[in-house]
């Protein structure tokens, strides 16, 4: 039976006396909007968790904030999308016919000098001491005869700002097919972009004829680069491109005014995370130079784990060396919990577009998690920490957007649509069926129209629908629609109704 517990928690019938008490249980007496208005939250940023920053993450941010304005939530990602990017195409996640890579997009949105920047520096300083240790591993190797026909180590091509058109993009990763360069080639496909000033992305993006959104779409998803023109002829196979931009929430709201970029699927596409510092350091301090030199050899060891280790990257060879990332029962478990909550949380209509891919960033953070780690396997540990982050970029969304009206507006449809869905479930078992009407009178008319159409589109709307509409015919001829539980929603009253 398909998991349904996104409405939550029901009333038992044994504990009501009448259907009347039952009602109006579910549905209290009318406020003014004077009470509406009283002891609302203010619109307040996300705060970070333990889990969100497990083992060796926590540890390395940790440091890189210690003496430092630099936020936790940035120098994660900065951290993330670093290590991702330097294992490539060598390991995968199965999502049905799906064979998923693990680039992932970051964008964090805060004000203008909150810390966006000053939190990756960090990050960058570790990586490319691991560059160096990773040259140190390669030629170990190498002596002992196990060098792969490389000659050194392939270092990670990184990109620090100015994403102009999607042909620019693809120059950068050009197989030199068509190339107007001649002996242009290359072969490795990894490629990290730090867009220190997206919002000038952004603004390129909106220029007419400018393809850079729809490339990087197909790049997130893993798909091809190769436009059939006449000019520009690129062609870019097996693409493996990572994101991590900076914005603020000004700039975000000004380019996505007309909501082009929500409604394509380019935003949707990045973990939004707000970034603000929390503490003030006057004299920042430099991380002890011991303590950079043993994060970078902890993770060059565990990007070499996670590359199976090789070190290979040529895109024709890899195809042939990739293996897939597995998860543990109790994570899988954890993932099919939660699975529901994702895809059922109550949104509003601005920030809805902006979150339809958190299940999948959840398996991505997951995986990042897992393997930043060292980890052989997903385990349940890090699908928490994932799920919380998946959970900070909603609220950031919501606090960025600054809907938290919207929402509690939504979040209150949701809850008469449990309280319908009961009435519904206590018609149908004395009568069979039930109208708009039924549920009116059932409810001693307390529902407006306007609420009963919300909570019930929601309900037939619900990921599976936990009711069905039919129509029936009635002696006069005229047809009404009648409502009636599905399977699921009776599986669900069932199973909570204890």
């Amino acid at each position: 039976m398909s998991n349904t517990n996104g409405l939550g928690k029901l009333i038992s019938l044994d504990e009501m006396r009448s259907l009347h008490e039952v009602i109006d249980a579910l549905i209290p007496a009318p406020s003014s909007d004077e009470d509406n208005e009283k002891d609302l939250p203010v619109n307040a940023p996300p705060q970070v968790t333990d889990a969100m920053f497990p083992g060796l993450l926590g540890e390395i941010t940790e440091a890189c904030c210690k003496d430092t304005e630099a936020v936790p939530t940035s120098v994660g990602a900065y951290l993330l999308v670093w290590f991702t990017s330097h294992i490539g195409r060598t390991r995968y996640m199965m999502i049905g016919d799906e064979q998923r890579w693990l680039n992932n997009f970051f964008l964090l949105v805060g004000p203008s000098g909150s810390g966006k920047g000053t939190s990756g520096k960090g990050p960058a300083r570790i990586f490319y001491q691991v560059q160096d240790k990773m040259q140190v591993l390669f030629q170990s190797a190498f002596d002992a005869g196990r060098g792969e026909g490389l000659k050194q180590c392939p270092n990670l091509q990184v990109h620090n700002g100015g994403l102009s058109s999607g042909e620019g993009l693809g120059f950068a990763l050009d197989d030199g097919t068509d190339s107007p360069i001649p002996g242009r080639t290359i072969t490795d496909k990894r490629l990290l972009v730090i867009e220190s000033e997206m919002a000038n992305t952004l603004c390129n993006m909106t220029r007419q004829g400018n393809t850079l959104s729809a490339q990087l779409r197909n790049v997130y998803d893993g798909v091809d680069i190769k436009p059939m023109t006449k000019r520009d002829r690129v062609s870019v196979s097996d693409p493996y491109i990572c994101l991590l931009g900076n914005i603020t929430p000004d700039e975000l709201l000004k380019f996505d005014e007309d909501r082009l970029q929500s409604f394509n699927g380019l935003l949707n596409r990045m973990l939004m995370l707000w970034t603000q510092p929390q503490k003030l350091v006057s004299r920042p301090k430099t991380m002890d130079s011991n303590t950079l030199s043993g994060f970078s050899s902890t993770i060059a060891e565990h990007i070499m784990k996670a590359r199976n280790g090789r070190f290979e990257t040529h895109w024709k060879k890899l195809r042939l060396q990739t293996e897939p990332l597995l998860f543990t029962k109790s994570a899988e478990d954890l993932w099919d919990r939660s699975y529901s909550r994702l895809v059922n949380q109550p949104y509003s209509k601005r920030i809805e577009p902006l979150v339809r891919r958190h299940r999948l960033h959840a398996r991505l953070m997951a995986a990042a998690l897992a393997l930043f780690q060292g980890h052989e396997v997903v385990t349940r540990e890090d699908m928490e920490g994932a799920l919380d982050w998946i959970e900070f970029s909603r609220q950031s969304i919501v606090f960025c957007y600054r809907t938290q009206t919207e929402q509690r507006k939504v979040e209150a449809i949701h809850v008469m649509a449990k309280k319908v869905l009961y009435a519904i479930h206590v018609l149908c078992q004395k009568n069979n069926t039930c109208t708009r009407t039924d549920i009116h009178n059932l409810c001693q008319r307390k529902l407006r129209r306007e609420q009963l159409t919300e909570a019930l589109e929601l309900l037939i709307n619900q990921v599976p629908p936990l009711i069905q509409q039919k129509l029936k015919r009635l002696e006069s001829g005229r047809s009404v629609p009648v409502y009636l539980p599905t399977a699921d929603a009776k599986c669900l009253i069932s199973r909570e109704c204890v």
